[in-house]
């Protein structure tokens, strides 16, 4: 899992890190070059993708807005990237 700060600043990002204590990696996307190559329009947004064993990436799941429940969440990432 990582986190992608659409609009923020490292510092801002740093800040954010501290203050909640996150330990995903956190990126700085100020530019916004990332979540427009993404298609992110909004925040918060859910992607997951997988790798092969040859490098190939396979977007498959996307999610905008936010969520209910935490764990139905992670359950249906799981299930649909395979690793269940």
């Amino acid at each position: 899992m990582i986190g992608i700060a659409v609009s923020n600043s490292p510092y801002e990002v740093e800040s954010y890190r501290d203050r909640y204590n996150v330990l995903f990696p956190l990126i700085s996307d100020a530019s916004t070059d990332i979540s427009q190559k993404l298609g992110v329009k909004g925040t918060p947004t859910f992607i997951g993708y997988k790798v092969d064993g040859k490098g190939f990436q396979e977007r498959f799941y996307f999610q905008e807005g936010g969520f209910d429940d935490a764990q139905q969440l992670l359950a249906k990432i799981i299930k649909l990237s395979g690793l269940e």
